[in-house]
């Protein structure tokens, strides 16, 4: 197979042959006393330069056209092509806090503006008005574009979150009739998920040593998710519990792990395809780095997958119904099992089940991480939760119908999405032109077709003009009390789960399975405290960050970061203690 390194250059072959031919046609007149290895080196910056500088002619002029201009570019340093920016930009996801480079920039140049580096141009905004456009009143104008969906495809394929069209409609058509409240709701596979984990969590506890929640919750939401979602419980639980770097404890490897492992890696890989822009190909040369770890994961589900097509085939046999009889979604099938109704194709089913397993565990296992931190940080929090636990639920399962009556809970999932969002950067390109008036309708902008469009939620989430001068501080009230009525004022401010027609589907079984999770810990733990010492050296919340106004009040004590979805780096270790109330 062509790596992507190569299939980027051979698509460029005629500007690269352009060059040559220039090159052979004055190389005798011009460069007569130059080497003939260097003038190409000076001939192609050349032809790139020239090729952007018209891009860019052409786009002003289009604006100018429409009665518009671009939106401000950011500028920084020295090098040419945007190249001091991209630096800036590729720092701040290595070392700031969250790319708190976009919100330095937002100081200087608003909250919408261009991002310039080697003759691409990239919109960011984290205003509400414009989000909604690109994710509602002008869904039909963007999409994922050719250039993410390229970035993506390694790991995801042509699944529902790289999709666009036809393709995506087919896929999202297909899953949603298994996210109805009749089936979320159905909460034996949280049971049995979450005693597998708590047994060894008390083990691990009587041991003496903190717990990874983070692993925890990942380990919880994977076996959880793939129950739900095929039928087939990968046993991630059985894996151990890891130790502390300081136990020096060797950790028992387990099949599951290289499976687990694989799928951090290959989104940690494909996010910073994205960062790197349109140049990533260059990097994977020589192989594409994603597909060995998407393969892993990809041998881990094909047996279900095959077994599902199989079963399905032989059902076909010998069931003498309707063809459209067969595609109703019945009670007890699994989304496996209707979606082989529509496509025995193994590829097409593999992106899709791929897609909504990343969307089943990373999701909600970041929710539940950050919920179990930031309770253990606020203990008066924590106590009013447990409460109101005691009073709709006691110490039995909860039902879909206790969940509902819990306000207080919802309010604390919510407080935690809004500090720290499953997917904090996301982004979509324009299709065609299109045309963004000023807030205060005084200017219009204009982005060009092809133009990728950042939007942060993370960010959009912390501004304080819209969540008040405590937008850093984290406080459930705020979705109960009088302040509610500004989420109820614009409630684009607020979107832990993206909007417009591409929502997410799993939204409520997200909140679901983050309840049901957070109810059975604090009926099992009374005390939760964060143990920073038994993370990772290499993974402490540098110093400098508590000195940075961008990065919160200065009491985040933990090191968030993101790859696809947000996670905390290093892990999230508690100290807990058993419940005797």
């Amino acid at each position: 197979m062509v790596s992507p390194g190569l299939h980027f250059l051979l698509q460029r072959l005629a500007p690269i042959a352009t060059v040559a031919l220039v090159y052979s046609s004055v190389h005798g007149y011009y460069f007569s006393e130059m080497p003939s290895w260097r003038a190409p080196l000076i001939l192609l910056p050349a032809w790139m330069f020239l090729r952007w500088a018209s891009a860019e002619i052409k786009e002003r002029r289009a604006a100018a056209a429409n009665g518009a201009s671009l939106f401000p570019a950011v500028s920084e340093g020295r090098l040419p092509a945007g190249l001091s920016v991209l630096s800036k930009l590729l720092d701040s996801t290595t070392n700031g806090y969250m790319c708190d480079v976009f919100q330095e920039w937002s100081e200087k140049y608003g909250y919408t503006y261009s991002i310039c580096t080697l003759g691409e141009r990239r919109v960011y905004t984290c205003e509400p008005d414009y989000i909604k456009a690109v994710l509602a009143t002008q869904f039909d104008s963007f999409d994922k574009g050719p250039g993410l969906r390229g970035s993506l495809s390694s790991l995801l394929g042509n699944g529902v979150f790289a999709a666009d069209g036809e393709t995506w409609k087919f896929h999202r058509t297909m899953a949603r009739p298994f996210f109805s409240n009749d089936r979320v709701s159905h909460f034996d596979i949280f049971h049995a998920a979450f005693e597998d984990l708590v047994s060894k969590v008390v083990a691990r506890v009587d041991e003496g040593y903190p717990i990874d929640m983070q692993d925890a919750a990942s380990k919880f939401t994977l076996d959880s998710g793939t129950a739900f979602l095929f039928g087939h419980n990968v046993g991630s639980l059985a894996s151990e519990l890891p130790y502390p770097e300081r136990a020096l404890r060797p950790r028992a490897e387990h099949p599951v792990d290289a499976y687990t492992s694989s799928f951090l890696e290959a989104q940690r890989l494909t996010a910073l395809r994205s960062r790197i822009g349109w140049l990533w190909p260059v990097k994977e040369i020589r192989s594409d780095a994603v597909k060995a770890h998407a393969d892993v994961v990809r041998r881990y589900i094909e047996p279900v997958v095959d077994q599902a097509v199989r079963s399905h085939t032989e059902k076909e046999k010998h069931v003498n119904a309707p063809p459209s009889s067969l595609k109703q979604a019945e009670e007890d099938e699994t989304l496996l099992d209707y979606l082989v109704k529509f496509t025995t194709d193994r590829q097409v089913l593999l992106d899709q089940i791929v897609n909504m397993l990343i969307a089943s565990r990373d999701t909600t296992a970041n929710l539940i991480t950050f919920a179990v931190y930031l309770l253990a940080e606020h203990p008066e929090v924590r106590a009013r939760l447990r409460r109101e636990i005691h009073e709709q639920v006691g110490d039995r399962r909860p039902t879909f119908e206790d969940i509902r009556g819990m306000r207080f809970l919802r309010a604390v999932l919510n407080e935690t999405l809004r500090l720290y969002p499953a997917v904090p950067l996301n982004s979509k390109t324009a299709k065609t032109p299109v045309i963004w008036r000023s807030l205060d309708g005084e200017k219009s902008y204009y982005i060009p077709a092809h133009v990728k469009v950042l939007y942060s939620v993370f960010w959009l989430h912390r501004r304080k003009d819209l969540w008040g001068d405590d937008a850093h501080r984290f406080d459930p009230d705020r979705f109960i009390d009088d302040r509610v009525k500004r989420l109820t004022k614009n409630p684009w401010m607020f979107l832990p789960f993206n909007g417009g027609p591409r929502i997410c589907l799993g939204q409520q079984f997200a909140y679901n399975e983050a309840s049901f999770f957070i109810i059975r810990l604090l009926q099992k733990f009374s005390d939760i405290k964060l143990n920073m010492a038994a993370a990772p050296t290499d993974s402490l919340r540098p110093d400098s960050w508590f000195k940075n106004p961008r990065a919160g009040d200065g009491t985040e004590r933990v090191n968030p970061s993101f790859h696809l979805t947000m996670y905390s780096k290093g892990g999230m270790w508690v100290d807990l203690v058993e419940a005797d109330d």
